[in-house]
């Protein structure tokens, strides 16, 4: 299981990727959906477990999506 400064750190060595954020609360699920966006894109992808960390990766990160 990744912790949130572990997910943020996750991303493509070619050019900048888009972020996405995801919102889940099951740490589980949390990580499974992490998981498959990471096989399927070259997204960087960040898991916020609630609605306060995920608008504080938000203010601060500025993700260009959010799930």
């Amino acid at each position: 299981m990744c912790t949130q400064p572990q997910q943020a750190m996750m991303q493509t060595a070619t050019a900048p990727a888009k972020t996405i954020l995801l919102v889940e609360e099951d740490p589980e699920r949390g990580d499974f959906l992490t998981s498959l966006l990471l096989e399927k894109s070259a997204y960087r992808v960040l898991l916020a477990s609630n609605s306060l960390a995920a608008l504080h990766l938000i203010r601060y990160l500025k993700p260009d999506l959010l799930i």
